[in-house]
């Protein structure tokens, strides 16, 4: 008797864990289901989930299932089931030229290679994040490298969590005078992403082949503008400056911010465990 309540309360669970299943697909918006078959017809083990306002399909495509247990694809609807982002596994074949070219240049080339994603989203830049690692004795390093599709790279994000989506970087409203704005400042900029954070608004561009992040107030104004730079384009009169200010430092890191009142040099140095950061400009002037 006692084997039969079990396999009876068994068998109950397993029926309500269908019916929540069911429920949670007949939730999904019938216009973001016919979407997805008019995108890609050729999906497979298709998996509906729901965060935060958006309905998301997960699935593999039969002509480029990867390698992986995985899934390959990732589409995000929201709830008027109007797509917004599909983020897709792709192998370093399919990057474009210029990105190619790019990382092969970039003082990550002679890591590993682990993962690449595609991001298209609807109405803004389509960018691609090269995931990789390398092994230095028993401490191993990761890196994602977000490139535009002109090779301009964005940003290097380190030791972020596997499990991470791109919620962030679904498309967004920005305000038109913040792109009006951007439009002026920086001709043929290309917006990315923006957010809002601590009571300012960061709107991620791609200028000159560059990877920049724009600062505004919340009331609109702009505040500054930052980029890395490479040590190797830091003017003479920086390196000078730093080499007998700082003599035995090394550089760490460098960022050039542009302001309303001025710009300058923002830069990290370190020596043994020690690190310091300075504001410098042009003309080798510490701030």
């Amino acid at each position: 008797m006692k084997n039969l309540f079990i396999t009876a309360m068994c068998i109950c669970l397993m029926t309500l864990a269908g019916c929540n299943k069911a429920s949670a697909d007949s939730q999904i918006n019938e216009k973001a289901k016919a979407e997805l078959a008019e995108r890609y017809p050729d999906a497979v083990n298709v998996k509906w989930t729901s965060k935060n306002g958006y309905d998301v399909a997960k699935f593999n495509r039969v002509a480029t299932r990867s390698a992986n247990a995985g899934y390959d694809f990732s589409v995000w609807f929201n709830r008027s089931g109007q797509w917004c982002m599909t983020e897709s596994e792709i192998s370093y074949n399919e990057l474009p030229e210029a990105v190619k070219t790019a990382f092969q240049a970039s003082e990550y080339a002679d890591w590993k290679v682990d993962d690449i994603d595609k991001l298209e989203r609807n109405g803004m830049e389509t960018f691609y994040v090269i995931e990789v690692e390398t092994r230095s004795g028993n401490i191993e390093k990761e890196a994602d490298l977000y490139y535009s599709e002109e090779g301009a790279l964005i940003k290097t994000v380190v030791d972020i969590d596997s499990d991470y989506d791109y919620e962030d970087y679904l498309p967004t409203d920005i305000q038109s005078e913040l792109e009006k704005f951007i439009g002026q400042k920086y001709p043929g900029a290309a917006i990315i992403d923006t957010e809002y954070d601590d009571g300012e608004i960061e709107v991620e561009i791609v200028h000159e082949r560059r990877g920049k992040d724009v600062y505004f107030s919340k009331d609109h104004n702009w505040l500054r503008t930052e980029w890395d730079v490479r040590k190797n384009e830091l003017p003479a009169a920086v390196l000078t400056q730093i080499s007998t200010s700082y003599p035995s430092w090394k550089i760490d890191d460098a960022e050039y911010v542009e302001t309303p009142s001025g710009d300058w040099f923002k830069i990290e140095l370190e020596k043994g465990d020690s690190e310091v950061k300075i504001k410098i400009t042009a003309a080798g002037v510490i701030l």
